[in-house]
């Protein structure tokens, strides 16, 4: 879009841009918002001179509309912060956490078998200095990564991982025979490493259990090994 002459296509692909940053936001997910903000950070790197552009011409508009009529919306945001609520949840899932690793000491090699973790996690459930995960709230795990070793050890941790491993070192060689511009360049590549770490963040902080992103992640997995193989093969 930063590249096409003005006109609806270009305006359509700005403004699916900022309805993707207004996703984010109301989702009103710490983990989503911390995905958000690095991505906007390495965005910036990329293109410093469209995102100020566009911070400049929009946020008064969105300030506006936001204090206008987004007042309730707000005041959650808020509350997701600095309420004790949000810090008591915040802070139980460490016990929750401290159990998926022990259920790996346990059985490290296969784990505990798929979708087991809400079946065992309180037996390996205990005070996690003050904290201490209540008695009528069972709380499920929210990092993929630690659930993932409880319920299916070394071997699913590895299958799982191995192709987004394997594809970055890849990267990493072929990086420098791309060109600087075009579908098949580093910014190309760049941009869709960065939808990678921002499941990545969000897999660490929160249970991914929409079929829509999982499949999204896979698929923009299968968009970089595209780009990665492409050019291997043309070298």
């Amino acid at each position: 879009a930063t590249k096409m002459k003005p006109g609806w296509t270009r305006n359509f692909l700005f403004f699916s841009f900022l309805a993707s940053v207004f996703g984010v936001l109301i989702t009103f997910s710490r983990a989503s918002w911390l995905a958000g903000i690095l991505l906007l950070l390495f965005v910036f790197v990329q293109y410093p001179k469209f995102l100020i552009r566009m911070t400049i011409k929009f946020l008064p508009i969105i300030l506006i509309l936001g204090g206008a009529f987004m007042v309730s919306q707000i005041k959650h945001a808020e509350a997701r912060f600095y309420s004790e609520d949000s810090a008591h949840s915040a802070l139980s899932r460490l016990p929750v956490l401290v159990a998926a690793y022990r259920m790996f000491e346990q059985k490290p090699i296969f784990g505990w078998g798929y979708g087991n973790f809400d079946r065992y996690d309180r037996q390996f459930q205990g005070r996690f200095g003050d904290l201490v995960n209540p008695v009528e709230k069972d709380l499920t795990s929210h990092n993929v990564y630690l659930t993932m070793l409880a319920e299916q050890g070394l071997v699913g941790v590895t299958l799982s991982l191995a192709p987004v491993i394997l594809l970055l070192f890849k990267t990493i060689r072929i990086k420098s025979h791309l060109p600087r511009r075009g579908l098949l360049s580093k910014k190309m590549l760049n941009l869709l490493w960065l939808v990678i770490l921002g499941y990545f963040v969000v897999n660490s902080f929160s249970p991914m259990v929409v079929v829509v992103g999982l499949s999204l992640q896979w698929i923009i997995l299968g968009l970089i090994a595209n780009i990665v193989q492409t050019r291997t093969f043309t070298k």
